[in-house]
């Protein structure tokens, strides 16, 4: 009874027709039992997607919500590679929820964010050099001068290492701009 409420409501099917004999061959006018069935399975089955989409991070300017990817910010610098982060360590600083390997390392960037966040709010080094934003990967980075850089990819990591200095500059120059936007 349930299924036939939902598919009404949806209008994929009418009411039964009042007749004594429909003998259960077809639950709706016009409409088998294994078509309305597999409405309602279609129908449950983009509800369930729609739900977990919801419930996924959302964006805050452009980047998720759950910054680096979930990788642990304090990692790249020491012990220096990229290490991902658990729930258990979370911390929220700038818009974003910040996941750590450690207490100590959650403890470490909630005394100082701006030593471990990565430059350009984690937006990619290369492009924000260039002049543009593109999302950053947790997985393509640099610590220069103790200032962690991401890139959209290896391939724009390996671009912005041919000249990191220039790189660096032009990025530092371009960002006021792009952060505004």
């Amino acid at each position: 009874m349930f299924s036939l409420f939902i598919a009404m409501r949806l209008g994929l099917a009418t009411p039964p027709a009042p007749s004594p004999n429909h003998g259960g061959e077809r639950l709706f006018q016009g409409v088998s039992a294994s078509k309305t069935a597999a409405r309602v399975i279609s129908f449950l089955a983009a509800s369930a997607l729609a739900l977990l989409l919801l419930a996924s991070p959302g964006r805050a300017g452009g980047q998720f919500i759950v910054a680096l990817g979930g990788y642990d910010a304090v990692a790249y610098q020491t012990p220096g590679e990229a290490v991902q982060g658990r729930n258990e360590h979370a911390f929220f600083w700038n818009g974003a929820t910040w996941l750590f390997s450690s207490e100590a390392n959650r403890d470490a960037f909630a005394a100082n964010p701006e030593r471990f966040a990565p430059r350009y709010d984690g937006y990619c080094a290369y492009a924000v050099s260039q002049g543009y934003k593109a999302p950053g990967s947790p997985l393509a980075w640099r610590v220069v001068d103790g200032k962690l850089y991401v890139n959209f990819s290896q391939r724009a990591l390996e671009l912005w290492l041919e000249d990191v200095a220039g790189h660096i500059a032009a990025g530092d120059r371009n960002w006021p701009k792009l952060n505004a936007n």
